[in-house]
């Protein structure tokens, strides 16, 4: 119950977001992942087999974790030693573009999520009161909210507001 008060506590740190703020963030995320789609689409990169392999794979659509690894077979094939790949500027460019990307669509998330929190347990309060007898926690309402929420954050279309 400790943990819940604090989270209660927490929250209320994150200010709420206006609908055009919601709007603002969506536009935000879709155009960074069309950034990184279009980025990799014209990658300096797919010579290496084990990159050409993940993006071969990979789905239309990148989720932060295929970014994120793609990103590591970057770093790994420019420390690997080899000397093309060192004096490769446009990787390195690359690699810092789509880096900056990630981050972009990391810290807009993030916002979105935390502007969000409030609304989670608005919800969940009043879903518990339903509930109440059937001996659903609290801290459960809680926590499938914020994975609902975490799921949102990257869906939310901003075309359908």
């Amino acid at each position: 119950m400790e943990t819940l008060n604090i989270f209660c506590k927490e929250i209320e740190k994150f200010e709420l977001l206006t609908p055009e703020e919601e709007i603002a963030l969506s536009r935000k995320i879709q155009k960074n992942f069309e950034k990184i789609k279009n980025l990799i689409n014209s990658a300096p990169i797919k010579n290496n087999p084990e990159i050409k392999a993940f993006l071969d794979k990979t789905s239309v659509r990148f989720s932060l974790k295929d970014i994120t690894f793609l990103l590591s077979l970057i770093q790994k094939n420019l420390n690997n030693g080899n000397e093309q790949n060192k004096q490769d500027k446009r990787i390195k460019k690359f690699y810092q573009e789509l880096k900056k990307s990630l981050e972009e669509i990391q810290e807009s998330v993030n916002t979105f999520e935390h502007g969000n929190l409030r609304l989670v347990k608005k919800i969940a309060s009043s879903y518990y009161q339903i509930f109440k007898d059937n001996s659903i926690r609290f801290e459960d309402l809680i926590q499938e909210g914020c994975m609902g929420l975490m799921i949102a954050a990257y869906n939310y279309d901003f075309k359908k507001s």
